[in-house]
C-alpha cells in the first residue's frame, strides 16, 4: 500500500530586521504549489506552479554533490536538528570545528514572517 504524504517546505532568508538584529525571515514556502511573500502587503501570494531556470538546477546539483543532506533525520526540535547539520557540515570538510558554535547560534535565531 503507497501512503502520500503532504509536504511542507518554507524558504527563510537571514536578514537584519529593523531593531539591528539578525532574524530569519520567511520569504517563501510550498504547499503542494509555491507562494511568495507579497512586498508592502504583508500577506501571501497567490499559489502556483513554480518553474525552475536551468541555471538554478546547475546550482542546486552543485549544492547536492558537495553539500550537506540530511533526510528523514529523527530529532524532532530545532537544536537537535542545527547540530546534526553543523555536525555533518564538519564531517564533510565544508566548516571547521571551531564555527560550529558561530553556526550553530545562528541556526538557532528567531524567526518570524516578512510582514
Amino acid at each position: 500500500m503507497h501512503c502520500h504524504q503532504q509536504m511542507f517546505v518554507e524558504l527563510d532568508e537571514l536578514t537584519y530586521c529593523e531593531d539591528g538584529h539578525l532574524r530569519w525571515v520567511e520569504k517563501c514556502r510550498w504547499i503542494k504549489y509555491e507562494e511568495d511573500v507579497e512586498e508592502g502587503a504583508e500577506k501571501w501570494g497567490k499559489p502556483h506552479v513554480a518553474s525552475l531556470s536551468f541555471r538554478s538546477l546547475v546550482d542546486l546539483r552543485k549544492c547536492l554533490k558537495r553539500g550537506a543532506v540530511l533526510l528523514d533525520l529523527p530529532d524532532e526540535d530545532a537544536a537537535d536538528i542545527g547540530r546534526a547539520i553543523v555536525d555533518q557540515l564538519v564531517n564533510i570538510d565544508q566548516l571547521e570545528p571551531e564555527d560550529k558554535k558561530a553556526v550553530l547560534q545562528c541556526l538557532l535565531l528567531k524567526r518570524r514572517l516578512a510582514w
